[in-house]
C-alpha cells in the first residue's frame, strides 16, 4: 500500500463515480419531464459529466495520465453525454405522447413571434395557444398560422408532455430514437478509453520519485 491508498480502493471508489456518472442523468433527466422541473435534468447532466472525469482522472498515479484521461472524455464523452440527455428527453416525451396522446385539428386561439437572437439566421418562431378538445394548449412552432385557422397536432389531454405538430415533426422524433443505444455505447467506450489511459498511467515502473526504483534504460 502506497501514500495513495490501496490499488483494489481507488478501483471501487473511481467505478462508483463511473456508474454515478451514468445514473445522475438518466434519473435527472427523467425526473425532470415528469416533474416539469427541466433546471434539475441540467444540473444531473452536468454533474453526472463531472463525476464520469473524476473517476479516472483520480484514479491515474501520473500528471500526464490524469491530462490524457480526461481530454478523452472532455472530447468524446461529453458531447455524447449531451446528445444522450437530450435524445432521453425526446424518448420521455414522444413515448407519452405515443401512449397517452391524441392528434386532433384544433383553432388558433392566438399567436406570438418569438425572435432567437443566438441565431446567426434570426430565425423567429411562434407560440400558439389552440382550442383543443378538452381544453387550452400550448404550442410553439416554426411555421405561421394566424388565427381563426387551425393547426392538426398530437398533445396529451393530461398535459404531461409537449404537443407537436403532427406529421414530420412527431415521426421525425419517433424515428430518431433507434440511434439513442449507439449514442450511449459511443459514451461507454470514450468512458472505458479514458479507464485505460488511467491505469496504463498507474502501472508499476511508470512513475519515479523518492523510494521508488526504475529500471535503467538500454544505453
Amino acid at each position: 500500500m502506497n501514500e495513495r491508498g490501496h490499488p483494489a480502493l481507488r478501483v471501487l471508489g473511481g467505478a462508483t463515480l463511473t456508474l454515478a456518472g451514468f445514473a445522475l442523468p438518466t434519473a435527472g433527466v427523467w425526473l425532470g419531464h415528469h416533474t416539469g422541473t427541466w433546471g434539475l435534468g441540467v444540473t444531473m447532466c452536468t454533474l453526472g459529466g463531472v463525476f464520469l472525469i473524476a473517476g479516472p482522472v483520480l484514479h491515474a498515479a501520473t500528471r500526464e495520465g490524469k491530462a490524457r484521461a480526461a481530454v478523452a472524455l472532455l472530447a468524446l464523452g461529453m458531447p455524447l453525454l449531451l446528445l444522450y440527455c437530450g435524445m432521453l428527453r425526446d424518448e420521455l416525451a414522444f413515448g407519452d405522447l405515443t401512449r397517452y396522446g391524441t392528434s386532433a385539428v384544433c383553432p388558433v386561439v392566438s399567436a406570438k413571434a418569438i425572435t432567437d437572437e443566438a441565431d446567426a439566421t434570426g430565425a423567429t418562431t411562434y407560440d400558439y395557444k389552440l382550442a383543443c378538445p378538452g381544453g387550452e394548449i400550448e404550442l410553439r412552432d416554426a411555421t405561421l398560422t394566424a388565427p381563426g385557422t387551425t393547426k392538426e397536432v398530437r398533445y396529451d389531454p393530461a398535459g404531461r408532455t409537449s404537443a407537436v405538430m403532427t406529421g414530420w415533426e412527431y415521426y421525425h422524433h419517433t424515428q430518431k430514437l433507434p440511434v439513442m443505444p449507439w449514442v450511449l455505447a459511443g459514451l461507454v467506450a470514450a468512458t472505458a478509453l479514458s479507464w485505460a489511459l488511467a491505469i496504463a498511467s498507474s502501472r508499476p515502473g511508470r512513475q519515479s520519485g523518492p523510494g521508488l526504483v526504475t529500471r535503467p534504460g538500454p544505453p
